[in-house]
């Protein structure tokens, strides 16, 4: 049944399209105490008095069906909101849901519980949210609506490095529990929420069970290039599958500042920007360099953002690396405005005869009569 079916069988999702949004502004999120300081979202106190009327099962059964995905996993092609399309090379790899068995998490050593951030229990005021608290609700959505697991991991900082470090680490341990996780930064958005990460995984063809990481390349310009002259792949975004050379790249990722022998000078990239990030390009991609080891994945699709004046457009995963500021709230809401307004739109087209009425001067208009 396709989206207008649903619409014109059950009006009140309409109604609900609305709700949901009120239910955004006061939405806020806390985490409770589990093992290795891992949280997952839960509904703050404010929801909790509610709980008996509106439980967050719900609220999660609720966002599946206003925002049921289309695409099909294994379809050929999508077709974007600007009527471009965009398909896969060959037979789709990936042709069933991965549920639960795919996690997104963010992963950073702060709270991030100060006014406007997203451990902030206050009701949610969107002029004040913070951007990358936006950045975080925009991949816990895009996890409800696919029925993926989603983490916030919070990581101890280390004294001696910069807290970018702690992330190989903790998806290593997180990617023992499930077959795929993606790591994303809090400055970076899927762009489509009703497009499967699993149709994205056809198209970059990362390829069951062999491929380790699948990691989006930053802008081809000089500064992002190694010491060998080669573009680096982002740590913004990396996709990894659990599989034991996965876990062993994330090992040698981890350790490398600590291994003089092994990786000369690879200390030095403790602190200074990009850290962990140039450290990967400089020695660990290097290191791992089999067939399946590192899929690049576009800079023009899962980098970058339309007014970065680079090639990388953030097509199906915007980064935004400068501008955040400005950018990044206006990039959630673009997200959420065009999946819920286009399902509005399509209800509007199909019930078009019903709702246009051409005003004719002199002419009576027809009675309408309403039960």
């Amino acid at each position: 049944m396709t989206l207008v079916q649903r619409i014109r069988r059950a009006p009140w999702i309409l109604a609900l399209l609305l709700i949901f949004f009120f239910i955004l502004s006061w939405l806020s999120l806390e985490a409770p105490i589990v093992p290795e300081q891992l949280h997952r979202f839960r509904p703050s106190a404010q929801l909790a008095a509610a709980a008996e009327d509106v439980d967050t099962s719900s609220f999660r059964k609720l966002v599946r069906t206003l925002y049921k995905p289309t695409q099909a996993i294994d379809g050929t092609t999508f077709r974007d909101y600007a009527g471009t399309e965009w398909g896969i090379q060959g037979e789709p790899l990936w042709t069933k849901p991965l549920g639960k068995r795919l996690c997104i998490i963010d992963i950073d050593t702060r709270p991030l519980d100060k006014e406007g951030e997203i451990m902030d229990e206050n009701p949610l005021n969107w002029d004040k949210t913070h951007p990358l608290a936006a950045g975080m609700l925009n991949h816990y959505m895009y996890a409800m609506i696919h029925g993926y697991e989603y983490y916030f991991i919070r990581t101890d900082k280390q004294p001696d490095r910069a807290p970018f470090w702690t992330k190989p680490s903790a998806l290593s341990r997180i990617l023992k529990s499930h077959d795929v996780c993606i790591s994303i930064d809090a400055d970076a958005v899927f762009t489509h929420l009703s497009l499967p990460f699993e149709w994205l995984l056809n198209r970059w063809r990362v390829v069951p069970e062999k491929t380790s990481l699948a990691m989006a390349l930053d802008p081809d310009r000089s500064w992002n290039k190694d010491s060998y002259g080669k573009v680096v792949n982002n740590a913004g975004f990396v996709v990894a599958q659990n599989l034991p050379r996965t876990h062993d790249m994330l090992a040698a990722w981890t350790s490398c500042p600590d291994d003089e022998v092994k990786y000369p000078n690879c200390s030095h990239w403790k602190n200074p920007w990009p850290a962990e990030q140039r450290a990967f390009a400089d020695y660990i991609r290097y290191e791992f360099d089999q067939e399946h080891d590192v899929k690049d994945i576009p800079c023009a699709e899962g980098n970058g953002y339309p007014e970065s004046g680079t090639e990388c457009k953030g097509q199906f995963v915007r980064h935004f690396w400068l501008k955040k500021g400005e950018l990044l709230k206006p990039g959630v809401s673009a997200s959420l405005a065009q999946a819920m307004l286009g399902l509005a739109h399509e209800s509007f087209i199909a019930r078009k005869e019903e709702i246009v009425v051409k005003d004719e001067p002199g002419k009576a208009s027809q009675e309408k009569t309403f039960s």
